[in-house]
């Protein structure tokens, strides 16, 4: 294998695919990527089983061929050599050598032969989805994402087509069991009789990252058990959780009775001044609706702080514990601009809305004190 690369084109494929390789060392092979040059293209692709992306450089290829090196020593190098730098590279069976000016650097290599294929197939429904459309879905659900493994069911996010208003759309929710996010948006050609599949955490966070630099559209393949999404040269795909999502809309109030409207952004600084105080991110808020007004109240070992925000309200006076951190990030989620923070009896969640993007709610279970 012999070619030539530019420098900033090879740092930014071994960036989009460096999450993907394990880097635990189960598998020496894992921490490797696979180097595959062919016509006017050199294919970087990293896999830890789980998950495999892949994504190219255009390159002038004299040779071609594939190998395997180490991808922590090669991006090391390849970001050190300075920008617009011309990268040449020779492989043989046991070793690649890289030479950009007076820089020679040589890595030791495993043949191309032993880079595990990856076994899933996401051959299925197809469809393409706006890649701005997708970085909304993301950054709406993220959040809401559980953390904890004995509930592997709950640690990515549901993706399925959902009646709404009469429409069939595109539904993504995300839950914690303290915390809910559901958002739609309009149902792509294709995917109108897919099953609602569970995207894992990690599949989740490269879909995201693939949409910021996404140009137009991404274009999904989705089975019962694999994602497979493209963008340009970019490709990824990925192992689904095999599980049952559980009934969110059970726990997902159409309205409240109770709805104090504010800004954002202003809840936003109250409670992020208020958690001053607060011992741990579990710390609690105390949230006291009345008279046009919204107390945010904290307490801890360092003191004690009150903000007090305006708000439109009309209903009775209500008082309400939160996580803190909860209701912290689901503003970030809304993003700026009027919020509906809709609330019922002390014991029950409320539910956060924005009148400019109905599609999506948050809601946020209370804590029992």
């Amino acid at each position: 294998m012999k070619l030539l690369v530019e420098r900033d084109s090879l740092a930014h494929v071994l960036k989009s695919v460096t999450r993907a390789a394990d880097r635990r060392g189960s598998m020496p092979i894992l921490s490797n990527v696979l180097l595959r040059a062919e016509g006017e293209l050199l294919t970087v692709t990293a896999t830890n089983l789980d998950l495999m992306a892949s994504n190219a450089a255009h390159a002038d290829v004299s040779n071609s061929g594939a190998t395997t090196v180490p991808l922590g020593p090669l991006e090391t190098i390849v970001n050190r050599l300075p920008s617009g730098a011309e990268i040449g590279i020779e492989a043989d069976s046991q070793t690649m050598t890289l030479r950009a000016g007076r820089s020679r650097s040589t890595l030791q290599a495993l043949p191309a032969a032993d880079f595990p294929d990856f076994a899933e197939n996401a051959d299925g429904h197809s469809f393409a989805v706006p890649a701005a459309t997708m970085e909304r879905l993301i950054n709406a659900t993220r959040f809401a994402i559980s953390a904890e493994e004995q509930r592997y069911y709950l640690c990515g996010m549901y993706f399925a087509p959902h009646p709404h208003e009469g429409v069939r759309k595109l539904c993504a929710v995300a839950t914690d069991g303290h915390r809910l996010s559901r958002i739609f948006a309009p149902l792509p050609a294709g995917a109108e009789h897919m099953t609602g599949v569970i995207i894992p955490t990690a599949l989740v966070d490269e879909i995201g990252r693939m949409a910021k630099d996404a140009p137009g559209e991404m274009f999904f393949d989705i089975s019962s058990s694999a994602l497979r999404v493209r963008s340009g040269s970019a490709d990824l795909i990925g192992k689904l959780v095999d599980a049952t999502y559980p009934d969110w809309e059970r726990v997902a109030p159409t309205s409240r009775p109770k709805n104090a409207r504010l800004d954002a952004s202003d809840l936003a600084a109250a409670i992020t001044r208020a958690s001053a105080v607060l011992d741990s991110k579990s710390g609690a808020l105390k949230l006291t609706v009345a008279n046009d007004e919204i107390t945010v109240a904290t307490s801890g070992a360092a003191g004690d702080i009150s903000e007090v925000v305006s708000v439109d309200y009309d209903g009775d006076p209500t008082s309400i514990i939160f996580t803190a951190r909860y209701v912290s990030t689901a503003l970030d989620a809304l993003g700026s601009g009027e919020i509906v923070f809709g609330v019922g009896e002390p014991n029950q969640p409320a539910l956060i809305t924005r009148p400019e993007d109905p599609d999506h709610i948050v809601v946020i279970l209370p804590r029992l004190m």
